[in-house]
């Protein structure tokens, strides 16, 4: 049997439950432009606080330029972020979950409706857990390329889970660390590297890509320790899956 996330069809389809229309101030759902100060583009000046993230919806969030955003419990509503637009980590730019407490287990969830992007050693550092649900639609990707990294540093298995309605990539020299779902394929390709476990319509491994398949016993679980493998269950359907 393989682990699987239902969406309204039977149990034992490989496809995440898509995300559910977000909980803002209503010009953020219509005027998502930016412009507005209900949901704003991110901008490192205005929307961190000594280093800390002080609110916790945007339009688009692009870190970049080594910014290092940093989240606290204390500041985030629910220990949820949520992106209407892209989600961007780029040019060694970071995002450090929960980065004021190094003792204690926080769950954070990342909302993103458009694409998430990590490029050019963009990093995601996770304390706690972090459950990524990305793209409304099927056309939405996750895209790790160029060095970029998502729970590496601490490099625990049950802490991480990406669940996409579009195709998850990791390339170029990128590496993952956790669960990753996908309602459409995921692609690893160009030494690209994931320890832990994937679950897609189809799967692709090209040019020196490594996947490295975790045991799970109780408490190793690719993403098991994350509030969204909740949305999963048992089923026997296999993906595709192509060398």
């Amino acid at each position: 049997a393989s682990t699987v996330c239902p969406a309204g069809g039977p149990v034992g389809a490989s496809v995440p439950p898509p995300l559910a229309n977000p909980t803002v101030p209503p010009a953020c759902n219509a005027n998502c432009n930016g412009g507005n100060g209900s949901c704003p583009n991110f901008n490192a000046g205005n929307h961190l606080t000594g280093g800390f993230l002080n609110r916790a919806t945007f339009c688009n969030m692009n870190i970049n330029g080594v910014t290092v955003a940093q989240t606290s419990d204390a500041d985030l509503t629910d220990d949820t972020i949520t992106v209407l637009g892209n989600l961007v980590v780029r040019d060694q730019a970071s995002l450090r979950l929960n980065n004021d407490n190094a003792t204690s287990a926080i769950n954070t969830t990342i909302n993103v409706y458009g694409n998430t992007t990590l490029r050019n050693g963009g990093n995601i550092r996770v304390n706690g857990t972090l459950t990524l649900q990305s793209g409304a639609t099927n056309a939405n990707t996750v895209a790790l390329r160029d060095s970029s990294q998502v729970n590496v540093i601490s490099g625990n298995v049950g802490d991480a889970l990406i669940m996409a309605q579009g195709n998850i990539s990791i390339n170029n020299t990128s590496r993952f660390v956790g669960g990753l779902m996908s309602n459409s394929a995921i692609i690893i390709r160009n030494n690209g590297n994931v320890t832990g476990s994937i679950q897609a319509n189809n799967v692709r491994l090209r040019n020196n890509a490594q996947l490295t398949f975790t045991p799970i016993p109780p408490g190793t679980l690719p993403g098991g320790n994350t509030p969204g493998i909740s949305q999963c269950t048992s089923g026997a359907t296999g993906p595709g899956w192509s060398e």
